[in-house]
């Protein structure tokens, strides 16, 4: 089963951040790894991220997300199955947007 979870955080980092580019380099290891696959944007202090993948592991990868001090107040948006991908040749693609 594939399902697509979407998610929005608060967040004091800027694209810039040494810590934006962790949490990407992070994601597209642990992403590749469980054959997750999304997009993350970050705009003014908000991130939106969408994750596709088998059910468990994104539900899991949610919880992390969750627990990360780098995102507040995490809002859960979306959460169903989907018959494809959206972002099927990204592990994880960054959008920051102006």
């Amino acid at each position: 089963n594939l399902s697509c979870l979407v998610y929005f955080s608060e967040t004091s980092l800027q694209p810039s951040d040494a810590a934006v580019s962790d949490i990407i380099n992070t994601a597209k290891a642990y992403n590749e790894q469980f054959d997750i696959t999304g997009a993350l944007f970050l705009h003014e202090g908000y991130f939106m991220q969408c994750l596709e993948g088998r059910r468990a592991f994104i539900n899991q990868l949610y919880l992390q997300i969750c627990r990360d001090t780098r995102h507040t107040n995490p809002q859960l948006i979306y959460f169903n199955d989907i018959p494809q991908r959206l972002f099927g040749q990204w592990s994880m693609g960054f959008l920051p947007c102006q």
